[in-house]
């Protein structure tokens, strides 16, 4: 495969939140046929009101924030998961 194709697929593991080499392995070897792919994600988990945290990573301001959404941290989020 060529080298722009790796990154694109890289690229396709970043942004759905896949460990790297996912699309590769799974999805690479189907381009180009007919397919239907399915995702379960919760919209408004019951966590969301629960609340995150975002902290300055250092004193620098060009330094990205530390970023905690804190998904799955009420239960109920895991089996509403488990029950899609």
């Amino acid at each position: 495969m060529g080298h722009g194709i790796e990154k694109a697929q890289a690229e396709v593991d970043t942004v759905q939140g896949q460990k790297p080499g996912t699309f590769a392995k799974y999805y690479a070897p189907h381009v180009g046929k007919d397919a239907v792919v399915a995702y379960i994600e919760l919209m408004r988990p019951p966590s969301i009101n629960e609340g995150g945290e975002i902290k300055l990573s250092s004193n620098n301001h060009e330094d990205p924030p530390l970023i905690d959404p804190q998904y799955l941290k009420n239960p109920a989020d895991v089996q509403d998961l488990i029950d899609g």
